[in-house]
């Protein structure tokens, strides 16, 4: 009866072992065909030109700019360095101030994201608000963010212009007032020489 008893244990641990085995092994196949699935839609959103909407300067249209940005070289150059280092679309937020009375957003800094999976909204969620919290603790608020069409015209997508709305209700303030959110696409790659829509 030991012996039998030896010989089950035995059995069942070694379908145990052959069970975690193969949930292991489909658990890495679904996250292999995750990352593929993943790459497919990163090629697939880069938009196609014909769908880019072309942007209109405020004169043109009989009105006047609502306020002046201003954007140091040093956060040019670190939006351009981090849209350059992949031929994937890359994100990121800029810190600043907003000065309501001189109408002025002054972009101070600038906050690149890492994504290991940017179809997840939790991980997006989290990456965001310890983003806002570094931003605060350097004495700025979030005043935009930027984004990059790698080989595509630096004029946005319906999808840029409904992420730039979500982002701006992010900046609504205590009395309810808007304030501006300032939206930045770059075109590393778009191009063998420089154009002044790739500046």
């Amino acid at each position: 009866k030991q012996w039998y008893q030896r010989r089950v244990a035995i059995t069942a641990g070694m379908i145990q072992l052959a069970i975690a085995q193969l949930a292991e092994e489909q658990a890495k196949a679904a996250r292999t065909k995750e990352r593929e699935i993943m790459k497919e839609a990163r090629q697939d959103a880069v938009p196609a030109e014909s769908s880019l909407i072309d942007c209109v300067k405020f004169s043109v249209v009989g009105q006047k700019q609502p306020y002046t940005v201003f954007i140091g070289s040093n956060s040019l150059l670190l939006m351009d360095y981090h849209c350059h280092l992949s031929t994937d679309e890359v994100y990121g937020y800029l810190g600043g101030k907003w000065d309501p009375n001189k109408l002025t957003l002054q972009v101070q800094s600038v906050f690149p994201c890492s994504l290991n999976n940017p179809a997840d909204q939790t991980e997006c969620t989290v990456l965001q608000n310890k983003i806002r919290e570094l931003i605060t603790q350097q004495d700025m608020t979030v005043i935009g963010w930027y984004h990059s069409h790698p080989t595509s015209s630096p004029r946005p997508s319906q999808h840029d212009i409904v992420c730039q709305s979500v982002h701006q209700q992010h900046m609504r303030s205590l009395d309810g007032r808007i304030d501006p959110c300032l939206g930045v696409i770059v075109s590393p790659f778009r191009g063998s020489t420089p154009t002044s829509e790739m500046q």
